[in-house]
């Protein structure tokens, strides 16, 4: 039977670990709205969203452990401020030259496109973890030599048939 990979954190790591990344994100949205007034707008938003992409998301799906995964949570919090107040402030520009002031269309469109996005990655993920088994990718020692990156599927047990239908 293979090991697990990572042994359960207790509850109040784990909560220590999300209360770092909700600090940094305040922290950061004030900070994000300072630098938002001082460098356009645009390129700002595409510092924060290279942050999530390249430094959080790829740290936190390569963590080897707790602090790896705690720090990968904060980079995500700080890139998605970087990333959110420089687009409400961008939508406020844009329903700002529009005659009448169109600020209720503008923010209902961004709220029903980010919501829209919420919920639909979560879905598309689920059904791509149906029709595709998450691999379980662990270092095995075999002998001298260490064979790392190897992936295999969970083996299930073989079914088992009950006495009563045995003939």
């Amino acid at each position: 039977m293979p090991r697990p990979l990572f042994r359960p954190a207790p509850q109040h790591t784990i909560g220590l670990l999300f209360a770092a990344a909700v600090l940094a994100g305040v922290i950061a949205a004030s900070l994000s709205g300072f630098v938002a007034d001082k460098v356009p707008r645009t390129a700002l938003a595409a510092v924060g969203a290279a942050v999530v992409a390249a430094g959080g998301l790829v740290l936190v799906a390569m963590s080897a452990a707790l602090w790896m995964l705690g720090a990968g949570l904060v980079l995500v919090a700080i890139g998605s401020q970087l990333v959110l107040v420089p687009t409400i402030a961008l939508i406020s520009g844009i329903a700002d030259e529009q005659s009448p002031p169109a600020y209720g269309a503008a923010y209902a469109l961004y709220s029903i496109a980010y919501t829209t996005g919420l919920m639909i990655a979560p879905l598309l993920a689920a059904a791509r973890s149906a029709v595709l088994p998450f691999a379980v990718c662990r270092a095995r020692r075999r002998g001298p030599r260490r064979r790392a990156g190897r992936c295999h599927r969970p083996r299930r047990p073989p079914p088992t048939r009950s006495r009563r239908y045995r003939h």
